[in-house]
């Protein structure tokens, strides 16, 4: 399997996908060149096309892409419009893959990090929105309810911002997608489902504490966390949910 260096450039300028999982041995793969789409815009079409993607990977190989939370509305779940008008569905079909090796990130350009310059929501929408959700716990209706905001961050190189992230912190499930419309960038820690044949794993996160002071502490901080019957009941429902 050939290795190629990763630029900024790399990324952001053709369509390709980027995989740090911490389960490759070879570290990152880069697929990149795709021979086949596989894309649903419409509700209808998502069980089609994910039967066709799934079929190239049977076939041989290497698929990759996304998978949106309103493409569930193809299955009888309740979904809400997607706010942005991007594909429910886009995957592409790679014939080959190729060992990466990401650029020391100390050498990219702070100036490409950006800062926050806009949220979508301000302070007192914010703490409303958390007022109903709360609500909605207190009444049964709901257990968990994942709230995000979307930001604004300007100045921004995108791929220089992914590469700088990811090779000081190597999260476990890092990933970068440029599929043309738009990039995404992942910074997980968690795995969400990985399915092999007749088995399912999912490796979801659930109670954080601080950093210490010293190796001492930090390790008095995560005994603290193993044994907490709330986080521990926590994550079984995490794991329920997945």
């Amino acid at each position: 399997m050939p290795t190629v260096l990763i630029t900024p450039t790399l990324l952001q300028n053709q369509i390709c996908f980027l995989c740090d999982y911490n389960h490759l041995t070879h570290g990152y793969l880069l697929l990149s060149h795709p021979s086949l789409f596989f894309v649903a815009h419409a509700i209808d079409d998502v069980p089609s096309v994910l039967s066709r993607a799934q079929l190239a990977a049977q076939q041989g190989h290497w698929v990759a892409g996304f998978i949106t939370y309103e493409a569930g509305g193809a299955f009888g779940l309740p979904v809400v419009p997607p706010a942005q008008n991007r594909p429910l569905v886009w995957m592409a079909a790679f014939d080959s893959a190729q060992r990466a090796v990401l650029p020391d990130p100390m050498t990219l350009s702070q100036q490409a990090m950006g800062k926050i310059s806009r949220l979508n929501v301000d302070f007192t929408q914010y703490q409303k929105d958390l007022e109903k959700i709360l609500q909605a716990i207190g009444r049964g209706e709901t257990y968990q309810v994942n709230h995000t905001v979307a930001a604004n961050i300007a100045p921004c190189n995108p791929g220089e911002l992914f590469l700088h992230l990811q090779g000081l912190h190597r999260f476990p499930y890092g990933a970068w997608l440029n599929f043309g419309e738009g990039m995404i960038a992942s910074f997980s820690p968690e795995l969400f489902i990985a399915a092999d044949h007749d088995q399912i794993v999912t490796a979801p996160i659930k109670g954080t504490r601080p950093r210490g002071a010293s190796v001492t502490e930090d390790y008095r901080l995560a005994r603290a966390l193993e044994v907490s019957e709330k986080d521990q009941a926590e994550h079984v429902m995490i794991v329920d949910m997945a």
